[in-house]
């Protein structure tokens, strides 16, 4: 029980950055007015393959979270978790840094 529990936590942190690597990618897309007033896109000054990482990354994550669930289904579990953990460990201590700074200037900043 406490596996699948474990595996889990691993899919939600997964699907977090990877919500986070799609809405990057969507923003880039997106035309914004300047200062001159003319409509300007953030991806024109960027080179072509990291035009293509934006879109790469989110691709694969969907494909490591695809492999973890058809690992646990064929019962490899350590796999499956090895799998996502690679990835969602990182980033759990990233949003507990983040979150936890923050709170930390709200609660103590001046």
């Amino acid at each position: 029980m406490k596996s699948n529990w474990i595996f889990y936590l691993g899919v939600i942190i997964n699907a977090g950055v990877l919500l986070f690597a799609i809405s990057n990618g969507l923003m880039m897309h997106k035309n914004f007015d300047g200062i001159d007033g003319k409509s300007i896109s953030p991806i024109e000054g960027m080179p072509l393959w990291s035009q293509y990482m934006i879109w790469v990354i989110p691709i694969a994550l969907i494909l490591l979270i695809i492999t973890a669930f058809w690992l646990k289904s064929i019962g490899k579990m350590m796999g499956a978790h090895i799998l996502l953990w690679i990835t969602g460990l990182p980033m759990l201590v990233m949003f507990i840094l983040w979150g936890g700074l923050a709170l930390l200037f709200i609660l103590f900043g001046k």
